[in-house]
């Protein structure tokens, strides 16, 4: 996997990662119980597009981090950082 975007929402902070291999949302929502947690999709109030191998994915996105080239734009690696290690 390799990312080729990474971008935020202004629902308090979901990321949205496209990559080689899809798009996948890391959950930030204001409020949420699920901060941390990849969804396939943006993330449904039902939760029900969460992705069932979450620690898998996890290990391909951070791998895929640190060979990410943000170039001149915002660079959001140590907030994706943050967020996939919340929950551990």
């Amino acid at each position: 996997m390799d990312i080729n975007n990474i971008n935020s929402y202004k629902d308090g902070g979901t990321i949205k990662l496209d990559t080689t291999d899809g798009v996948y949302y890391i959950d930030n929502r204001i409020k949420s119980t699920t901060k941390g947690v990849i969804y396939k999709g943006y993330p449904e109030k039902d939760n029900s597009n969460a992705i069932e191998e979450q620690d898998t994915i996890k290990s391909s996105i951070l791998e895929s981090l640190s060979r990410y080239d943000f170039g001149t734009s915002f660079d959001w690696r140590p907030r994706v950082y943050e967020l996939l290690n919340k929950n551990k």
